[in-house]
């Protein structure tokens, strides 16, 4: 990510950015174009945003270039933060449109990786087990809607309430229970082949 060098004025130290709030920090990011202040923010949500971007786009390439362009739109982007919402929202909503992105740019010969983590566990077969379980789950995910797999990240893998994803995205929290209800029927749906063949395994 390339930001723009910080003007003249003095850069206040990460060791006091780090008592001050995403919102207080962000509007010193758009007041001094503060690229300290904004290396804060980064690491305080890369972590997060790489999640979410990973859940979304499916693969960690993509999802390594959609963080990327997440933070540089949300710099670029700085004048459009206010301070009348939560920067969390705000960012959530770049990512969520960063991912987008990049999932309709992909070539069709691309395809996916599935997203897997390296086991831990001693026992080849469990740790086989395990492996085709999180296949299956991540499987299952990508071929939710796109409005659909956003909901079930932002609640299942970020934790957010319904109000808060509500906000991010713009819409009715009672539309946010029905997709996530569409969601889970469809997961439910999409996992029943696999759920089958470890029962006859």
């Amino acid at each position: 990510m390339t930001i723009p060098p910080t003007n003249s004025k003095p850069i206040f130290q990460t060791s006091v950015l780090a008592d001050w709030t995403d919102e207080a920090v962000m509007l010193r990011v758009c007041e001094f174009k503060d690229t300290v202040a904004f290396g804060e923010l980064v690491w305080r949500w890369q972590s997060r945003i790489q999640v979410l971007c990973l859940r979304m786009t499916g693969n960690w390439q993509d999802a390594e270039d959609a963080m990327q362009e997440t933070f540089a739109r949300a710099f670029s982007g700085r004048a459009q933060f206010r301070g009348e919402s939560r920067f969390s929202t705000w960012l959530w909503r770049i990512a969520i449109r960063s991912s987008s992105d990049i999932c309709r740019r992909r070539r069709p010969a691309d395809g996916l990786e599935t997203v897997t983590s390296v086991s831990n566990d001693p026992d080849p077969s469990i740790a086989a087990d395990n492996l085709e379980r999180r296949d299956a789950v991540a499987t299952a995910l990508d071929r939710l809607s796109e409005d659909l797999r956003i909901v079930v990240t932002l609640k299942h893998f970020q934790q957010l309430k319904f109000r808060e994803i509500a906000d991010v995205l713009g819409i009715p929290v009672g539309t946010v229970c029905s997709r996530m209800a569409e969601a889970i029927n469809q997961l439910e749906e999409s996992l029943k082949s696999y759920q089958i063949k470890e029962r006859e395994s």
